[in-house]
């Protein structure tokens, strides 16, 4: 019987707390995403166009009111993983 596959929801909080590298989220953050992103995995991460908007500024940024070239780094890597 093939497996089922799954899809996870990753809401724009989750993703922040993903590339904001939240202690007690990115253990399990990053092993969805790398199981998400092995092309024989029956796990597929899906979230909202608009979450693209939602995640363009980190909340370090907006406390400092600046953009920062490691948060648009992080930001650039996850939506050009293979496993979103």
């Amino acid at each position: 019987m093939p497996s089922e596959e799954r899809r996870i929801y990753w809401d724009s909080c989750v993703i922040l707390h993903y590339i904001e590298g939240t202690p007690e989220w990115l253990p399990t953050l990053e092993r969805l995403l790398a199981n998400s992103a092995d092309p024989d995995s029956s796990v597929e991460l899906i979230t909202s166009t608009l979450a693209i908007a939602e995640v363009a500024y980190t909340e370090a940024e907006k406390q400092q009111l600046n953009w920062s070239a490691e948060a648009a780094m992080a930001i650039e890597r996850f939506w050009s993983s293979r496993a979103i």
